[in-house]
């Protein structure tokens, strides 16, 4: 079994099209329950997720595996995954703020790890096992929020998600050039595969034009999904 990965290959394409599959089986079975039965099937999914997202925070931690630049939980998808767990658990809240943030983080930026995947190392090896089951995890809580839950995002949501993310993308930039990390996709340096970043000129010219574009996807998505609730008057906080 391969020990690389490339991203857009045979293999990249298998991925996608499993995920797809086993989300479309989950909004399906999810939809088809009543709002108790449901907990059933949503509650071992958030367990699920800090489950398998602990278990590889500490496994990275092993002093055979530990290195600065990869064991800290310091990347999107690592407090990503941990609003995840919050909305799946806060399910029947819809004032709960993680059903914001996982829109606009879940669906909005960790869905675009199955487009252009940051991963070098092929199945032979536990991390690309780990790095879909995560992403996958953290889009299905956004998925199950939107089309199952019928929430949609507000402009208060928006506000919410923009603050969160700018303010922690300073602090890991700071961290980055501290302890020279990789984390938020903020650092000087380049990622293992490339991705849309790589096309905004050098650092640090090219943060400014990532936080505009992390902002107008936001809006963009914001104008997009929020419609429908705007017609319905339901689901989540109104703003």
């Amino acid at each position: 079994m391969s020990r690389d990965f490339s991203p857009f290959g045979l293999l990249h394409a298998l991925v996608v099209v499993a995920a797809v599959v086993l989300w479309a089986l989950l909004i399906r079975a999810a939809a088809a329950r009543g709002s108790a039965d449901r907990s059933r099937l949503v509650i071992p999914l958030a367990v699920s997720i800090l489950v398998a997202n602990l278990f590889w925070f500490f496994h990275r931690l092993e002093p055979e595996r530990y290195s600065p630049s990869s064991s800290w939980p310091f990347q999107l998808c690592d407090l990503a995954w941990m609003v995840a767990a919050w909305s799946l658990l806060q399910h029947d809240r819809d004032d709960c703020p993680a059903h914001q943030l996982i829109f606009f983080w879940g669906l909005g930026l960790s869905s675009q790890a199955f487009l252009t995947p940051t991963l070098g190392r092929g199945p032979a090896l536990p991390r690309f096992w780990f790095f879909w089951l995560a992403h996958w995890q953290i889009v299905a809580a956004g998925l199950l929020n939107l089309v199952v839950y019928g929430r949609r995002p507000t402009w208060r949501g928006f506000r919410l998600a923009a603050t969160a993310t700018v303010v922690c993308g300073l602090i890991m930039t700071a961290v980055n050039l501290r302890f020279d990390t990789p984390y938020f996709f903020t650092s000087a340096g380049e990622p293992e595969n490339p991705t849309i970043i790589d096309q905004l000129g050098p650092w640090p010219l090219r943060l400014v034009w990532l936080g505009l574009l992390v902002l107008a996807w936001f809006a963009a998505l914001r104008l997009l999904f929020g419609r429908r609730r705007a017609r319905e008057g339901k689901g989540g906080v109104q703003g």
